[in-house]
């Protein structure tokens, strides 16, 4: 009897105790990748989770194919004044050694 009572009283010790990282770890694990975002989004800059938070919504945004390095990159030359017409984009491009022998080759 008294350790149904005490598994009782501790197991929503162990539930609602969780830190936010902690939940959007569980939530990762199951891939509910919009819960994740959500909790992980509000996590600010000089909290102690933030670096943990920011691999998360990475991870996340890589499970769901949410980015495109290429035209990230492309958008970042651009503003440092590097002409559309010089950059060819290689979206088949695993490393950066693979795009510069394909652009030698291919492009």
């Amino acid at each position: 009897m008294r350790t149904i009572l005490l598994a009782m009283l501790l197991v929503p010790c162990v539930v609602f105790g969780q830190t936010t990282l902690e939940k959007a770890k569980t939530l990762y694990e199951n891939r509910k990748y919009e819960e994740v975002k959500t909790l992980l989004k509000g996590i600010e800059e000089d909290n102690k989770d933030f670096a943990d938070a920011q691999y998360y919504l990475g991870r996340t945004a890589f499970d769901q194919k949410e980015y495109d390095e290429a035209t990230d990159m492309r958008d970042a030359l651009i503003l440092q004044g590097v002409p559309d017409s010089c950059i060819t984009l290689d979206y088949a491009g695993f490393r950066t050694l693979d795009s510069m022998v394909r652009c030698l080759k291919i492009f």
